[in-house]
């Protein structure tokens, strides 16, 4: 949230106008599985790799979906390349880091 001078946090419109939606349709704001909303998942991943990507139609493409943006994917990003690192150092298996 942005702060101005007196230090309160100011909310932009749009995030007010969005909780007045989700409040009149009384949704029940149920947390989404691990790793996100599998058909918001399909099209960015194919937005971002192409809909005819080899990798999305041979099933080798992992995608999640993460709050904070880049940090969440960075973060695991790490952690496989710190606890997996001998299967990716080979090259075999590429990691790419934001």
């Amino acid at each position: 949230a942005s702060r101005p001078e007196g230090g309160k946090p100011w909310v932009l419109p749009s995030i007010l106008e969005a909780e007045k939606r989700v409040l009149a349709k009384g949704a029940d704001k149920e947390y989404l599985p691990i790793t996100g909303l599998a058909p918001y998942i399909a099209l960015a991943r194919e937005f971002a790799m192409g809909a005819d990507s080899p990798s999305i139609k041979e099933n080798r493409c992992a995608s999640v979906q993460t709050l904070s943006g880049t940090g969440a994917c960075r973060v695991i990003a790490e952690f496989y390349t710190k606890f997996l690192g001998e299967h990716f150092a080979d090259g075999k298996v590429p990691m790419y880091l934001p």
